[in-house]
């Protein structure tokens, strides 16, 4: 089936031990590359994430960088209490996208850019709603969210979106070594959303 559902939580990772790779400088790459592909497309158009539209889904993905933000500051306080239980992902996804108010583009750009400033340290605990995870796998699933939510705008517009042979590689090896890869599957971005991206 074509469509998706609004994302819902993925698997519980089995975190491996560090050290875990810098995929800044793919996100940034990928986070510009997000936002001059949407910046194209008609923000009201129907994504195969129902309920939301093109617009939508950037609220989403700038909500998703907002809570980076907030969780990195909570672990750095000390406390690694989960936001929120771990099966309740696909709630404040929703919730979220309703109450974010404001130019979505421009709340992501500032809220990614101030993760990935603050994430030196890929080895570094932090919060998730699934435990403590380095923030070297969170920067991982940030790769996720910009690349598959562009796949997903492009989609909209009746087009599709390939990243880069290094961000797909990326992404395979993160999710190989997190136990969520099926390996007899191709290590292709076909494959990659399909089997990662509710």
């Amino acid at each position: 089936m074509d469509e998706r559902a609004v994302p819902a939580a993925p698997p519980a990772p089995r975190v491996a031990p560090g050290p875990w790779p810098d995929l800044r400088p793919l996100l940034r790459r990928e986070l510009e590359s997000y936002l001059t592909g949407v910046a194209a497309f008609d923000p009201g158009l129907p994504t195969r994430c129902p309920p939301w539209t093109v617009r939508d889904l950037t609220r989403h993905v700038a909500a998703t960088f907002e809570r980076y933000v907030a969780l990195l500051a909570q672990g750095r306080r000390g406390d690694f209490a989960p936001p929120f239980g771990p099966d309740d992902l696909a709630e404040v996804n929703l919730r979220d996208v309703r109450e974010l108010a404001g130019d979505p583009e421009g709340r992501l750009h500032a809220a990614a850019t101030a993760f990935l400033a603050e994430t030196g340290d890929a080895d570094e605990p932090i919060p998730s709603h699934k435990g403590t995870r380095p923030v070297g796998v969170q920067l991982a699933f940030a790769l996720r969210e910009l690349a598959v939510h562009h796949d997903d705008a492009a989609h909209a517009a009746g087009t599709a979106y390939l990243p880069p042979p290094d961000v797909v590689a990326a992404l395979v090896a993160s999710y190989r070594r997190l136990g969520l890869w099926d390996e007899n599957a191709p290590p292709e971005w076909a494959t990659f959303v399909d089997k990662r991206g509710s």
